[in-house]
């Protein structure tokens, strides 16, 4: 990551934006001035009504400016709220309603997770986002415990989430998993529990992508160093889209996932 906060709004709007806001020093409720790679994609016809985001935090209507944007932005408690509920949907609203609240701004991954996973079932969009927050909250905890069970969770999830898309035609054999991480944390035994600019090692983030473009290269370490601030641009070029040439403070993507 470049912005130099190594905190969550600072890193999400990097990386979906492609370049570091000076101007964003908080995790404040405040609208993105900046456009992410998932608006500038919903403006074009080929992707227009194809484009949703899920989040756990309740923030993230405000780092993708849903008001402006014109895509789905679900997060946090909020009922997700669709032309045609499914009996799944209903339910995991009323879920989101009546479970206790461990976080005020950030509900239970699963919550999250199943809700995105039922809409891909049913809506079948063509980008897809989706942000867990429990080994965050754990972390800032200091519950190692359930840092690891909620980290075995995702593992669990992106299984699951990978699983469905090969199980549906429109996404078999053409759809592409990016995942990745807002910020890091800092060192075992105390500074694991935070981040942020007085713990310096938390800019260190790491990438995974998986898909049929991207050679099958296994966990990789000593390779030329990539930033945060390339993740837009390499997502919108897996999908056919030049987003570094229309935004230049985007940076390029990165080579070695791209065919």
């Amino acid at each position: 990551m470049t912005n130099g906060k190594n905190f969550s709004y600072p890193g999400y709007s990097e990386a979906l934006c492609g370049f570091p806001d000076a101007k964003i020093i908080s995790n404040d409720k405040i609208p993105n001035s900046n456009v992410t790679v998932l608006e500038w994609l919903h403006k074009k016809p080929a992707f227009r009504n194809k484009v949703a985001a899920f989040g756990a935090w309740d923030v993230f209507p405000y780092i993708f400016n849903a008001a402006r944007a014109g895509f789905p932005v679900n997060a946090g408690y909020d009922p997700f709220t669709d032309a045609l509920l499914t009996p799944n949907l209903e339910l995991l609203n009323q879920l989101k309603a009546e479970a206790p609240r461990v976080w005020p701004d950030e509900v239970f991954d699963s919550l999250t997770f199943h809700t995105a996973l039922e809409y891909l079932k049913q809506r079948k969009p063509r980008v897809l986002y989706l942000s867990l927050g429990e080994t965050d909250d754990w972390a800032h905890a200091g519950n190692y415990g359930e840092y690891l069970n909620s980290a075995h969770r995702v593992d669990a999830y992106l299984k699951m989430l990978w699983d469905a898309a090969q199980s549906l035609s429109q996404y078999r054999g053409k759809t592409t998993l990016i995942f990745t991480t807002d910020h890091g944390r800092g060192e075992a035994p105390v500074e694991w529990k935070s981040h942020g600019e007085k713990i310096p090692d938390s800019k260190y983030i790491w990438m995974a992508f998986q898909g049929p473009d991207t050679r099958p290269l296994g966990e990789r370490s000593k390779t030329a160093a990539v930033t945060q601030s390339q993740i837009a641009a390499t997502l919108a070029a897996l999908l056919g889209e030049d987003y570094s040439g229309a935004e230049p403070r985007a940076g390029k993507p990165i080579v070695d996932a791209l065919p």
